[in-house]
């Protein structure tokens, strides 16, 4: 994200695994050819590209969105190497990912390239709350 603020294209890569036997050959391979296609193509300003690549790759690829939290976060207390207490965050999942969005990319096993913007900024919001603005303003 820094990179992009800073006018400079930016590509983050995921691989997309819990637990052992990580797999970054795919991944590796993948953002190789991507980052040759982004330097080549250029990417819109202010657009990151957020990419998540199954530890089981297949060889396909989608443009998708970002899925909305489809897992609960869990908080698992355990012991640290040292003996000293420590809690771990894990996942669990309670929902089905839409058709179009990473989530589903990636469970079919193809990587996800998702383009996030940097603004988040609901503009339509800013309209919506305009009205508190006096509210909110100290009258002396």
């Amino acid at each position: 994200m820094e990179g992009v603020i800073n006018g400079i294209p930016g590509i983050a890569v995921s691989v997309a695994h819990r637990g052992e036997g990580f797999h970054y050959d795919d991944a590796a391979r993948f953002a190789r050819r991507l980052v040759e296609v982004v330097l080549r193509e250029g990417l819109p300003a202010g657009v990151l590209l957020n990419v998540n690549v199954p530890n089981q790759w297949r060889g396909g690829v989608r443009l998708a969105r970002q899925s909305k939290k489809i897992t609960r976060t869990l908080l698992r207390e355990g012991v640290d190497a040292t003996g000293r207490p420590c809690y771990w965050l894990a996942e669990q999942p309670v929902g089905e990912p839409d058709a179009g969005s990473d989530y589903a990319a990636v469970l079919a096993g193809d990587i996800a390239v998702t383009p996030l913007l940097l603004d988040r900024t609901d503009c339509a919001c800013l309209g919506t709350l305009a009205k508190w603005v006096e509210m909110l303003e100290e009258k002396s």
